[in-house]
């Protein structure tokens, strides 16, 4: 049997995009294996909104003795495949977890780091010396309709006519409204699509506040296919969350803006990598230096050609294989056992 830890809710810290990406990982389990994981949860509403969306199965855990309830969840004398993607779990929580479980851990830099069976970090701290750590983006688990793009050339024009702004599945910190002022007097005559995640809260004032823009802006909300919506875009506003990897596996030239701190080492190593325009922590910007460092992307087609071919380069979109080709053993075990 294979359970999946994690949540996703409209809260500072947790977000969406681990939940989004472990649904994508328990599809293509299921596509893989047959194997239909189980997710364990806490209980978010979002979480469980999702996961029924999806028709997967979930149980829910007391946060207060998590530990315990997931040992229950085994009652076999074999060891079940647990996944955890959940930053920053503590160490005796992942001791205690694998005296029935092997544990395999995605970008924790604790106690699942040092503890855990195998782990997969893409970009999150720096790589561990010890056995079954695999680091790097290209362990990043990419959905095939986007990684496809990166197979395709990406055109760079001279200018810049179509802005993509996309600040992830939800928005605990309102930046989205933040950039609605940051963009006041902004001097673009080309269009802008702004995607609004599933969980986006506000979304009523947002859309009254686009009027106030003196710009051509079309709201998409919730939409599937971003694929496509990175590819056919000239440039991205993009948080330095999950994001950040699809888009460079595209090669959409794009700026970046860390909602939480935790992402900012991540922002910095795709900067270093020349496969974003990093403008920081979202707190210290202001709107001269956001539409400061948009004029400049406007009109200089060779840095933004620069920023397409790096970021190509530094996320080639086949990381859910890797994964797969490392965990495959395990898999095995897991169906004798489910």
């Amino acid at each position: 049997m294979i359970f999946i830890r994690v949540d996703g809710a409209n809260i500072e810290g947790i977000g969406m995009g681990h939940l989004y990406r472990m649904i994508f990982m328990a599809d293509h389990l299921y596509q893989k294996t047959g194997i239909h994981p189980m997710f364990v949860i806490f209980g978010y509403q979002e979480t469980k909104d999702l996961l029924l969306c999806n028709n997967l199965k979930y149980v829910e855990v007391n946060n207060k003795d998590e530990a315990n309830e997931i040992l229950k969840l085994n009652s076999s004398s074999k060891k079940d495949i647990l996944i955890i993607d959940i930053m920053e779990k503590d160490e005796e929580f992942i001791k205690q977890i694998k005296e029935k479980f092997i544990v395999i851990s995605f970008d924790d830099t604790k106690g699942g780091a040092k503890y855990s069976d195998f782990v997969f970090n893409s970009v999150v701290g720096v790589p561990l010396k010890r056995k079954n750590y695999f680091y790097g983006p290209e362990y990043f688990l990419m959905r095939k309709e986007i990684a496809q793009y990166n197979l395709l050339d990406k055109s760079i024009p001279s200018f810049v006519n179509k802005i993509l702004i996309c600040l992830g599945g939800s928005d605990p910190c309102n930046v989205n409204l933040k950039m609605v002022d940051w963009l006041y007097g902004l001097d673009f005559s080309g269009k802008i699509k702004w995607v609004l995640g599933p969980f986006v809260s506000e979304k009523d004032l947002l859309l009254k506040r686009f009027n106030d823009l003196n710009l051509d802006i079309t709201p998409i909300i919730d939409y599937k296919d971003m694929g496509s919506l990175y590819y056919h875009a000239d440039l991205a506003i993009s948080a330095a969350g999950f994001g950040l990897y699809e888009i460079a596996c595209v090669g959409l030239p794009a700026i970046t803006i860390c909602l939480y701190p935790h992402q900012i080492p991540t922002a910095r190593k795709f900067e270093e990598k020349g496969s974003f325009y990093n403008l920081g922590y979202y707190k210290d910007l202001t709107g001269d230096n956001f539409k400061n460092a948009l004029y400049r992307l406007f009109s200089d087609q060779s840095q933004r050609s620069s920023i397409s071919l790096n970021g190509k380069k530094f996320v080639d979109g086949l990381g859910i294989e890797r994964v797969m080709d490392k965990m495959n053993n395990l898999i095995s075990m897991a169906g004798e056992n489910k």
